[in-house]
């Protein structure tokens, strides 16, 4: 496999396991149902692995009424466990 395409893997993988860390538990185990486990998930079903726990965080968040997509939240959370990085540093 290319190295552009190991490098698209492993961000569809990242982002995969960031939007399941946002699931509940009840959907985590779902999802673990379906696939085993994030590790499991096979290239042909990464993206719609993808789909589903993005629609799932936006459900999620609509109910607690946060208007923010899964991935600017993750964003979000990535920005600030960089900075608490780069501030202990």
């Amino acid at each position: 496999m290319s190295e552009v395409l190991n490098r698209l893997k492993a961000e569809k993988k990242k982002i995969l396991v960031d939007l399941y860390n946002q699931c509940t538990d009840a959907q985590q185990d779902i999802f673990n149902r379906m696939y085993g486990s994030t590790d499991n998930v096979s290239d042909a079903k990464m993206d719609w692995a993808i789909q589903q726990c993005e629609r799932t965080v936006i459900k999620n968040n609509e109910k607690i009424g946060l208007e923010i997509s899964p991935l600017d939240l993750i964003k979000n959370v990535n920005k600030t466990i960089q900075t608490k990085q780069n501030g202990s540093n």
